[in-house]
């Protein structure tokens, strides 16, 4: 397959216009046939309860319904949707899609939703790394990859190359943060065929990949083009994050012999320096910027780095920000949290919690320490998750009575101050 190296980058104005011309500028529908069984693989990364913003988050509705209206207007018929969201007691791909609207486009086009994560997969392997990946994105015959504008305090940028982790069985998005995230992105985009590669960027999204600790910004933008690489090279330079500095970029260009300099697109339509949504990356605390947000102090959460998975970040993340919903202003009893298998325990802390299998294992040496509290599993679920989180930093009574309290309540029905500023119209959640 060709991937040409034109980006298109236009202002969205919510009409099929648009989107179209970004298409029509990069060539995306050259290949097009409107016998083509088309897959569109958004991101629909997790399933929240709505009360949770999606601004910047996930791919919104309003952009696949006009990509979908597009296609029509092409005569293609066989449109799917296909995606491969994070998997807990509280997510799955089919309450993701409902998280960004993306069910109601279902029944009201009668495009098909396959959920990637049930497979079939085929294997392959690439230079020693062993992935499984969803037939279906094989099986198309034109693929679209919509990404979300976005950072990652992972990957620096969230964009169409890290959005194919979505085609992967859960078993091998685990293996990715195990072995080497950046160099996995990179292999996995050698082998995923993609026709087409588009940004939504209505809503851009800093300091992400999720809105708890995220700041969300109005963008109006649409990226388009044939070649991923380009594609995110044009995002990451909006989010002001130098191509050059993202590894998985840098590792794909070097596998596809590639020897430019990764910030030399060719881009028609907008200009890089009028639409930045900031002018430099600077990536900050993630899980401190929650306690922040909630006030409360004596406690640290060291950066799990790139060996966290998203199942337990989806399930921390969430516990923390209910957490700190309900406990704002709270001073904790020097409290720390360990996850992932980056970080050690600093051992000068009053209790300790060891999150997941990765920090278990990579921690055994101080385990029989005082304070230390283990909680296994991969991941551990969002309920043993919260109310561990809540018996360990909190009295017994008051752990009792918030875990009762939500129990009674219902997760997906909780609501959140911390997002009440996000007003429309900047903010619409009718684009989902």
């Amino acid at each position: 397959m060709g991937e040409s190296d034109e980006v298109s980058i236009n202002r969205f104005d919510d009409s099929p216009d648009a989107l179209r011309q970004a298409i029509d500028f990069c060539g995306g529908f050259d290949r097009l046939r409107k016998h083509f069984f088309v897959l569109i693989k958004p991101n629909v990364c997790v399933g929240r309860n709505r009360n949770i913003p999606p601004f910047g988050v996930v791919t919104t509705s309003r952009f696949i319904e006009l990509l979908i209206q597009i296609l029509m207007e092409e005569g293609v018929r066989d449109i799917s949707i296909g995606e491969g969201s994070i998997v807990t007691a509280m997510s799955n791909t089919m309450t993701a899609f409902a998280y960004a609207g993306i069910d109601r486009l279902s029944k009201k086009y009668g495009v098909k939703l396959i959920d990637l994560n049930r497979g079939p997969f085929r294997k392959i392997s690439i230079k020693g790394f062993d992935f499984e990946l969803s037939d279906a994105v094989f099986d198309a015959d034109f693929v679209i990859n919509v990404a979300v504008l976005k950072n990652h305090f992972q990957t620096k940028v969230s964009l169409c190359m890290k959005n194919l982790k979505g085609c992967l069985s859960k078993k091998s998005k685990r293996e990715c943060h195990k072995r080497d995230l950046e160099r996995s992105i990179a292999l996995y985009n050698t082998v995923i065929p993609v026709d087409l590669n588009l940004i939504d960027g209505i809503y851009a999204l800093i300091n992400g990949p999720w809105i708890d600790s995220g700041v969300p910004r109005r963008s109006d933008l649409i990226i388009a083009s044939k070649d991923r690489l380009n594609c995110d090279i044009a995002g990451s330079l909006v989010l002001g994050v130098d191509p050059n500095d993202v590894a998985h970029m840098k590792e794909f260009s070097m596998l596809k012999s590639r020897s430019a300099p990764l910030c030399e697109v060719n881009i028609r339509g907008e200009k890089i320096e009028k639409i930045r949504v900031q002018d430099r990356y600077e990536q900050n605390d993630l899980f401190q910027e929650i306690f922040q947000r909630g006030g409360i102090k004596g406690i640290c959460f060291p950066d799990p780095g790139k060996s966290i998975c998203s199942g337990c970040f989806g399930n921390i993340m969430v516990a923390l920000l209910i957490f700190c919903q309900d406990n704002q202003g709270i001073l904790l009893d020097d409290a720390e949290i360990i996850a992932g298998k980056e970080r050690k325990v600093t051992g000068n802390r009053n209790v300790t919690l060891l999150y997941g299998d990765c920090a278990i294992e990579n921690n055994e040496d101080a385990q029989e320490s005082k304070g230390i509290i283990k909680l296994g599993g991969c991941p551990p679920t969002f309920y043993r998750t919260y109310s561990t989180i809540l018996k360990t930093l909190l009295n017994e009574k008051e752990a009792d009575r918030q875990l009762f309290e939500m129990i009674s309540l219902k997760t997906k029905e909780k609501e959140f101050s911390f997002f009440d500023h996000l007003e429309p119209p900047t903010f619409d959640i009718r684009h989902f």
